[in-house]
């Protein structure tokens, strides 16, 4: 199958479920291709990137001018030089009429000029609600064609500012063929919004288990126990409430470690945070990291902190993938009743779970495990088991395989969605 991955940014620290999806159909033999508005501002990776050939499977939006007037200019050059291609696709990608502000910032233009340049595919794999916007304006205007697959992932779901931006995505669930949810929470907060529950299927987040080898989870008692927290630096992955109870922690005589790994615009606060609470010597700021470099992480560490809270202007987590990566390592959870993470983190078999912002209930999850190291390494094994019989990433490419074809299979009968049952 020629299939189309429709993504905001590429390559993305904090998004490696959308890789591990790309490396295993790549593997599986079809011809993927990655079309992205923007590469990355921390695009880190592997050997296993140049192995795939991402690089060059990747190609990015003509890069679009802030400035509004050199916008306007740079869409004349363009259309003079490549509007040849099709005229009708970018008369009709300024359609303010139908697509609103979406054609007026000339940002549909941007993206269809690129892909004009692009062949039809079989699928089209947008990643994120906008990005699924998009692509439906984009096969819409004819720039692309394609069946049309969106997968959500958190934010684009509950951040207010998104929603309003997009109309809860009115245009996306009305001509779009497929919506993936990963996960049952996900899923109803997909209907509630309007998409239509028949083309909804459930789809875990895949894991590569051959690159997790599992932590047995015990210390000797005179080494600090490792705990680690691996995310962006933004309000929902409540860093500073992680802080605070790694603070009550030493106070109370534990010997800890703490590792941040990421980064974000909450960054000075964080580093201020850590000089008011005195734990400099404590914890270590790693920054964005490579995957392999998160995977050392995890083999060292002995709990994962996910302190995640629901911000200020709604935005949530979906299922955050460093929670399924630490337990395929075998390494106990300690996490929030947020989201979709009570879908994943089963409470007391595979981590401990506590109420959003509340540090005295952090502490005591981490001083619990700490205090138990039979439990953690008790808890370690149930969570690789749970990734392997849930998350496995090759038997989730399989079915992701199975998904498309019956897409296909559906659009030469003529039916979209028919026997999508997640």
């Amino acid at each position: 199958m020629r299939i189309l991955f429709l993504l905001y940014s590429f390559p993305v620290p904090s998004q490696t479920f959308i890789l591990n999806q790309i490396i295993g159909l790549i593997e599986q033999g079809h011809e993927v291709t990655i079309l992205a508005e923007h590469q990355s501002e921390h695009h880190i990776t592997d050997s296993w990137f140049a192995a795939h050939q991402l690089e060059e499977r990747t190609h990015f939006i003509n890069p679009i001018p802030k400035n509004m007037a050199l916008r306007v200019l740079k869409a004349i050059y363009l259309w003079l030089k490549h509007g040849w291609m099709s005229h009708l696709v970018l008369l009709s990608s300024l359609n303010f009429v139908k697509f609103g502000r979406h054609a007026l910032n000339l940002r549909l233009f941007y993206h269809a000029i690129t892909a004009l340049n692009h062949p039809d595919y079989d699928i089209i794999h947008c990643h994120f609600g906008p990005s699924g916007e998009m692509g439906a304006r984009l096969r819409e205007i004819g720039a692309l064609d394609g069946i049309l697959i969106t997968t959500f992932y958190g934010y684009d779901l509950y951040q207010e500012s998104c929603l309003s931006k997009f109309r809860n995505y009115a245009f996306l669930f009305e001509v779009g063929d497929l919506y993936i949810a990963i996960s049952e929470t996900m899923r109803v907060r997909m209907e509630a919004l309007g998409c239509p529950g028949d083309r909804i299927i459930t789809h875990p987040l895949p894991i590569h288990l051959n690159r997790f080898v599992q932590n047995k989870g015990v210390i000797n008692n005179t080494e600090p126990t490792n705990i680690v927290t691996i995310g962006r630096f933004v309000p929902k992955k409540g860093i500073e409430y992680g802080l605070r109870a790694v603070a009550q922690l030493l106070d109370s005589g534990m010997n800890v470690r703490y590792t941040l790994i990421g980064d974000g615009l909450l960054n000075s606060k964080i580093t201020q945070l850590i000089h008011e609470l005195n734990l400099e010597s404590h914890v270590e700021l790693v920054g964005w990291a490579s995957q392999t470099r998160v995977i050392q992480e995890l083999q060292r560490a002995n709990i994962l902190l996910a302190a995640s809270v629901t911000a200020a202007n709604g935005d949530q987590e979906g299922t955050p993938m460093v929670i399924l990566e630490a337990m395929a390592a075998g390494v106990p959870v300690v996490s929030t009743h947020h989201s979709g993470i009570p879908d994943i983190v089963e409470d007391g078999v595979t981590g401990l779970l506590a109420p959003e912002g509340d540090v005295e209930a952090l502490t005591a999850a981490l001083m619990r495990l700490i205090q138990h190291p039979e439990l953690r390494s008790q808890m370690g094994r149930a969570g690789r088991n749970y990734v392997e019989s849930g998350h496995n990433g090759r038997l989730l490419t399989q079915q992701l395989e199975e998904i498309y074809m019956n897409l296909l299979i559906h659009q030469n009968a003529g039916a979209y969605g028919v026997g999508m049952d997640g």
